[in-house]
């Protein structure tokens, strides 16, 4: 994983948290980046 996307993550993880998310908003959170910056991904 690039250190650009560690970034993002780590940004929008802060941003959720600070607005009182919980691990399933996070989780959330991680996969619409990961989506927006053009990553499959699967929710199992």
């Amino acid at each position: 994983m690039s250190d650009y996307i560690k970034d993002v993550l780590k940004d929008a993880i802060e941003e959720e948290l600070s607005l009182g998310g919980d691990a399933g908003t996070v989780m959330a959170r991680i996969g619409e980046v990961l989506s927006e910056e053009g990553y499959r991904v699967v929710a199992l």
